[in-house]
């Protein structure tokens, strides 16, 4: 079975730049993508990692972040790493996994793409046109 995946990418990239005033070099890099496969929202998949620092002739220090966003017909869920160093020393971690529930968002959307329900492409579903399925989200 052939799967179609969509995706978008976004780098963005401030290089270094310098605080002549302060003697400072700032540096910034950011780098998104979210993607998604077929009309599955469940595919539905974010993520972003972001480096940033600040220097001077006697101190360095930079902070590494990574969030991936994704989820299935009842939950987000929430990964995201924190890595900060001083020089090459790394003087913090922390991990954060969280799980979020949808809360019925998920039966609307999954009649977005199902055009077997009845109901037109875009017209979002309510508890009476849904029926008992919609009680299976909370």
């Amino acid at each position: 079975m052939v799967e179609d995946e969509v995706a978008l990418e976004v780098v963005n990239d401030d290089a270094s730049y310098r605080i002549p005033e302060i003697d400072l070099i700032i540096r910034r890099r950011t780098e998104e993508r979210y993607s998604f496969r077929d009309a599955d929202f469940t595919s539905l998949c974010g993520m972003t990692a972001t480096k940033r620092g600040f220097s001077r002739a006697d101190c360095s220090v930079c902070t590494n972040t990574r969030t991936i966003l994704t989820c299935d017909e009842v939950n987000f869920y929430i990964h995201a790493t924190l890595d900060a160093y001083e020089e090459e020393k790394r003087i913090y971690s922390q991990n954060w996994n969280k799980t979020i529930p949808r809360d019925m968002m998920c039966p609307w959307l999954a009649g977005w793409h199902d055009r077997s329900n009845g109901n037109p492409p875009g017209k979002r579903l309510t508890a009476r046109s849904y029926g008992t399925r919609l009680s299976a989200g909370g």
